[in-house]
């Protein structure tokens, strides 16, 4: 943003805590971000192997064999996706092409929503979910919400980062008021994989024109490094956004590893009941501390808010130095304050060093 002064807040900053403590990046454990704890399809790291044998030549222009790929895997019409540098460029694509006057946020939300609505001169306003609601977003909340009529609307779901999510036929009843009202709905399902059963928005496509979905590779299949996500929505507003989008945006690597690994739906089925299983007995184990009020999540990661007695700050210092444990603090996340923290579900022994790193410093 012109004029700031402070970076984005966001977690993952493995490579930077590595050079500060003078340890390698291995000896980090980073509850920060949300990456599977599965790794990369065996299929996808094939394909990365190979890919590396054409590195001397550009990528495709618009990344069309994953778009064919996106379109043969979910039913989709190629002309009706695009894909990008991760879904975040798509975030600021969206914003940079429509222009929004007024954008309604739900909130607390991925900050890069509200980020790039300002960096590009629109005004934000917010619906509040509450945590006495577990911070479950309300249909006719978000409703009424509209009738201050904002050109365009962003929520996750799974929402990011409190890990509710808005079952579909509520979520329709929130297009459907958008329509009315002239609202596009960007709807970021960048941790949809994570949950069990049919809760994406995809197949509405055809139902709602004002409906676009954000979809995100990097979190279910650990691309995080290669930045990889891509939109649905209708043609016309696809054919628009890629008038505005840069050229080699997804690069050979990404593409290849994408394709593989969208391919194997069997990955998507056991990282499902991994991530339950893991998230159970986190929160399980969690919950054990006095001091910490955990949220229910659908998604791979935990709210939690800290008894006021203690320092979200020196909790994160402590575990950072004494366990070198990476968590992620929530003050800049609209409508929380540093009192909250989240955490990414790891593998069982991940978990178990957090929950011991937890112990530590509250004993």
């Amino acid at each position: 943003m012109v004029g700031e002064k402070k970076p984005p807040v966001h977690g993952g900053t493995v490579f930077h805590t590595a050079a500060e403590l003078g340890v390698p990046v291995a000896e980090i454990r980073d509850f920060s971000a949300n990456i599977n704890p599965l790794g990369l399809p065996s299929r996808a790291r094939t394909a990365l192997t190979r890919a590396l044998d054409h590195l001397q030549h550009y990528p495709e222009m618009y990344a069309d064999s994953l778009i064919r790929q996106i379109a043969a895997t979910g039913g989709h019409p190629a002309s009706g996706i695009l894909a990008g540098n991760g879904s975040t460029e798509l975030i600021y694509l969206l914003v940079r092409v429509l222009k929004p006057k007024t954008s309604l946020i739900i909130a607390p939300a991925f900050t890069e929503y509200q980020r790039a609505v300002k960096l590009y001169g629109g005004g934000v306003n917010f619906c509040q979910t509450l945590s006495e609601n577990d911070f479950i977003p309300q249909s006719q909340e978000i409703i009424k919400a509209l009738d201050d009529k904002p050109d365009l609307l962003f929520m996750g779901n799974p929402n990011n980062p409190t890990g509710s999510l808005l079952a579909p036929e509520e979520l329709c009843l929130v297009l459907e008021a958008a329509r009315r009202r002239g609202t596009t709905c960007v709807v970021d399902e960048a941790f949809i994989d994570f949950v069990e059963g049919d809760s994406s928005m995809e197949s509405r496509l055809e139902n709602f024109e004002n409906l676009v979905v954000l979809r995100s590779l990097t979190k279910i299949y650990s691309l995080a490094g290669l930045r990889c996500g891509y939109l649905l929505a209708h043609a016309g507003l696809v054919a628009e956004l890629r008038r505005h989008q840069e050229p080699w945006n997804v690069n050979s690597l990404a593409i290849a590893a994408a394709r593989e690994a969208l391919a194997d739906r069997a990955f998507i089925e056991e990282s499902r009941r991994f991530i339950a299983g893991e998230r159970d007995f986190l929160f399980r184990e969690l919950s054990h501390i006095s001091a910490l009020r955990l949220f229910p999540s659908r998604a791979n990661y935990l709210l939690m808010k800290l008894d006021s007695r203690y320092s979200a700050r020196k909790l994160s210092d402590f575990l950072r130095r004494r366990h070198r444990l990476l968590i992620r603090l929530c003050p800049d996340f609209a409508g929380l304050d540093d009192s909250y923290l989240r955490v990414a579900v790891k593998d069982r022994a991940h978990n178990q060093v957090l929950v011991k790193g937890m112990e530590d410093f509250f004993a």
